[in-house]
């Protein structure tokens, strides 16, 4: 027997719009929120980047933007303002890739998956700041999801979003990621292909 748990048990920035999002008689059987681990894909490479361009731009900028005299002459007549501006940019960028594991955290915060006894629920965080996406999969959706564990993690794909950017076809796979109850994932998710599949079958024998 499955049972069953209050939405309040979700944290405090995701009740109110689940309370809107759920189904009359539909009640939330399990939920997980991912690692900020799952969104630091070569982070330390990206790390390094980011301070490799940092450090581009100080000394561009040294080198060839500040007057020679040092900071005692600098001011806005002596300085070389098309090098400062390319350093202004790497500098940016540098920062940028420096702070991956904050934008990890922040996608990770904002990112939920939950299992209710209908359908599966999935909240995804939309940009670096704040936004999220909301997606709904029952029915045809559910009969094609499929599972997979990866060190002791359940990755459960339920689509693949294709889209095409700068003329490159491109494709992501949609779903739950790195869910750490493996075990809890999958009977939830055969326990919805099961009901789903008795509803086929109702409505094709329905004497």
């Amino acid at each position: 027997m499955i049972q069953y748990n209050d939405f309040t048990e979700l944290p405090s920035r995701f009740q109110r719009f689940i309370s809107i999002k759920l189904n009359d008689g539909e009640a939330i059987v399990a939920s997980w929120q991912p690692s900020s681990k799952e969104y630091q894909h070569n982070q330390y490479l990206i790390q390094l980047m980011g301070l490799f361009f940092s450090l581009i731009a100080y000394v561009i900028f040294w080198g060839y933007g500040a007057p020679p005299s040092g900071l005692e002459r600098l001011s806005a007549e002596n300085l070389n303002w098309i090098v400062c501006f390319f350093c202004a940019c790497f500098m940016i960028g540098g920062l940028y890739f420096m702070l991956m594991p904050f934008w990890a955290w922040s996608w990770a915060r904002r990112t939920l998956y939950l299992f209710t006894n209908q359908r599966a629920l999935l909240i995804g965080a939309k940009g670096n700041f704040y936004g999220c996406t909301f997606e709904a999969f029952e029915g045809h959706a559910l009969k094609k999801a499929k599972s997979t564990r990866y060190k002791g993690r359940a990755n459960i794909i339920f689509r693949v979003h294709q889209y095409e950017e700068d003329g490159q076809k491109y494709s992501e796979d949609v779903g739950f990621f790195g869910i750490d109850n493996p075990d809890l994932a999958i009977k939830l998710l055969n326990y919805l292909k099961g009901k789903v599949a008795s509803s086929d079958l109702c409505e094709s024998n329905p004497g």
